[in-house]
């Protein structure tokens, strides 16, 4: 029997182009002892679904296959606290006072969120992805996606200005860039 159209070669051209995204996106969202874990899943999935990976997206559909696997890896692992992972996760801790105080401040304000709101501006800011890639990571039309972002944008400002957080021009420029559209 021939090699499929999409062979080990495609694989690992997907592999080097996409894993250190993948990698980045899991580490973000799981213990690090489980990234590796994690990665391997999510390539294995697209070398078994190699015919339904999109040649143009590839990215937006791994990150919602890991997204898939991540979701099946909490239900059969212990769960550990956001902050744990977001602690572990964070190898480029800025030294600048205010921005730490910022960046603080704005992962109490993401725990205070739905996780559905909390996501998608994780999607948006931390992964750097447009509204039509979210849409494909959620599994949502564009329009969604966009509404989504807004709204969540929107709660995040709110749950901010609460907290006391002042202008968005008095923020850091990290902190900038999560709320500048919020406001």
């Amino acid at each position: 029997m021939g090699m499929e159209p999409r062979d080990a070669a495609w694989l690992g051209h997907l592999f080097t182009a996409h894993s250190r995204a993948v990698r980045a996106y899991a580490w973000r969202r799981v213990h690090p002892d489980d990234v590796d874990d994690i990665v391997a899943d999510v390539f294995g999935t697209a070398w078994r679904e190699r015919a339904r990976v999109p040649t143009e997206r590839a990215l937006p559909w791994l990150y919602r296959t890991a997204a898939h696997v991540i979701s099946h890896h909490h239900r059969a692992a212990a769960r550990r606290t956001l902050r744990e992972q977001r602690t572990a996760a964070s190898a480029d801790t800025p030294d600048d006072t205010d921005a730490v105080a910022d960046s603080l401040l704005v992962a109490a304000a993401l725990d205070q969120l739905v996780d559905a709101d909390a996501e998608i501006l994780r999607l948006a800011y931390w992964e750097d992805l447009a509204p039509s890639d979210i849409a494909m990571v959620l599994g949502i039309n564009p329009g969604s996606a966009r509404t989504r972002l807004t709204r969540a944008r929107g709660r995040l400002r709110a749950i901010l200005d609460t907290a006391g957080a002042g202008p968005p021009e008095a923020a850091s420029p990290a902190h900038l860039r999560l709320v500048k559209d919020a406001s």
